[in-house]
């Protein structure tokens, strides 16, 4: 096992991203490795993602909300409402803010504590734990990762001497 200190966030991007070169994987034993490591580390994700709390009236809100920007978009010629950058694009801006702005008005009090709570588990993935993992060797990764992928399974990569010396010519 090797230890690591990671934030809760790192933790989460590192959950993710084994599931996902996990689903890719075709080496068997880094598919093993990666195995062992999501059910080694599923009790600290899902004891991290269960500590996020969402209120109830701000879900409504929300679920309101989607429903005033979907109801105020420009449709497209199948009469589908059209989507740029995950938003809606309202025919009116005016009317579609002033419908927000009332909206916001009658779930002010859920806004504020959903916000409250949104920074507390904010600050709770900034703190470091210590996380035991098994380590991957760097061959039986997939040879198609890309290096955003590489940093942050980092932590968990064993091996990589083997490749210094034809990478940094060391």
């Amino acid at each position: 096992m090797k230890k690591i200190k990671i934030t809760r966030g790192e933790f989460l991007n590192l959950w993710n991203t084994l599931k996902k070169v996990g689903s890719e994987q075709r080496n068997i034993k880094g598919a093993y490795a990666i195995a062992k490591n999501i059910t080694h580390l599923k009790s600290e994700y899902d004891e991290i993602v269960g500590t996020r709390v969402v209120v109830p009236e701000y879900i409504k809100y929300e679920k309101e909300r989607i429903k005033i920007a979907r109801s105020t978009a420009i449709l497209d010629g199948q009469g589908k409402p059209i989507i740029e950058n995950n938003s809606f694009i309202p025919k009116d801006f005016d009317v579609f803010g002033e419908m927000i702005i009332a909206l916001k008005e009658g779930h002010k009090k859920a806004i504020e504590e959903q916000t409250k709570l949104d920074k507390e588990y904010q600050d709770f993935l900034n703190e470091e734990i210590d996380v035991e993992a098994y380590p991957i060797i760097f061959k039986y990764l997939p040879t198609t990762l890309d290096a955003n992928t590489l940093v942050i399974l980092m932590p968990i990569i064993d091996g990589d001497e083997l490749i210094k010396d034809e990478v940094f010519g060391n």
